[in-house]
Formats: C-alpha cells, sequence, structure tokens
C-alpha cells in the first residue's frame, strides 16, 4: 500500500516537471523568433541591379581563373610529358 501512495505524487511531479520544461521550451522559441525577425528587418537587401552586376562580376571571375588554371594544367602536362619521354629514352 505505501508503494501506490508514493508513486503517484511522484508520478504528478514529473508531469509538472515536463509542463514546466515544456512551457520554458516554449517561450525560449518564441523569444528566439522575436530577436530573428528584429535582426531580419535590418538587413539591408541589394537592389535587382546591383544584384545582377554583383552575380555577373562572380560569374567572370570565375571563368577567368577556371581558364587560367585550365592553361597552367595542360602546360604542366605538357611539359610532364615531355620530360618523361625525354627520361624513357
Amino acid at each position: 500500500m505505501s508503494d501506490d501512495k508514493g508513486s503517484k505524487p511522484e508520478g504528478k511531479k514529473k508531469g509538472k516537471q515536463d509542463e514546466t520544461k515544456a512551457n520554458a521550451f516554449i517561450k525560449w522559441v518564441k523569444a528566439k523568433r522575436t530577436e530573428f525577425t528584429i535582426e531580419f528587418k535590418k538587413i539591408q537587401w541589394p537592389s535587382r541591379a546591383e544584384l545582377i552586376k554583383e552575380t555577373l562580376t562572380v560569374i567572370i571571375i570565375c571563368i577567368i581563373f577556371g581558364a587560367y588554371i585550365a592553361i597552367l594544367d595542360s602546360g604542366f602536362g605538357f611539359g610532364f610529358s615531355a620530360f618523361a619521354s625525354l627520361v624513357s629514352r
């Protein structure tokens, strides 16, 4: 009999603790959402023209560096092949 009485209050306390933790989590989420909304409003979005200009700049730079690396790769490959053919003779 003493086991039944002892276990029921603990179960009730555990339920209240879980409920308190859930409420604390919900409050934390709401606070973070509010902070996120405030910070999101501070963002200065670029205009469409700025976005297009910067995107094209990045694409052009990538093409230039890609071509540069391809030329270096071809040059080193040719040089290595020439060296290998000289060594193998």
